[in-house]
């Protein structure tokens, strides 16, 4: 999965390249997020549209929180719901 840096700067509605590291970082670290959360290596085949979505709304999360301390970021509950049904658990 990789989320195309132009489809994230729309979805945040910036249309300058000033930012274009900082977003690029944080695609990085919400498709890391994606994967980690749900205990996989790679993003299944019939899930691409659901993960990108979920890594799409951690940017706009990190994005505009960016100032704030880790203690009080929280996980958008959306791109949760999202990848939620593609989670494996562990026992």
């Amino acid at each position: 999965m990789a989320v195309d840096l132009a489809i994230a700067k729309k979805h945040l509605n910036i249309f300058h390249d000033d930012d274009d590291e900082l977003i690029t970082a944080y695609l990085g670290a919400a498709t890391a997020w994606t994967l980690k959360h749900c205990n996989r290596e790679t993003v299944p085949a019939e899930a691409t549209f659901q993960f990108e979505a979920a890594a799409l709304l951690m940017v706009g999360e990190l994005y505009e929180h960016r100032e704030i301390s880790v203690d009080s970021f929280s996980e958008n509950p959306a791109a949760k719901r999202l990848i939620d049904p593609f989670r494996l658990m562990r026992v």
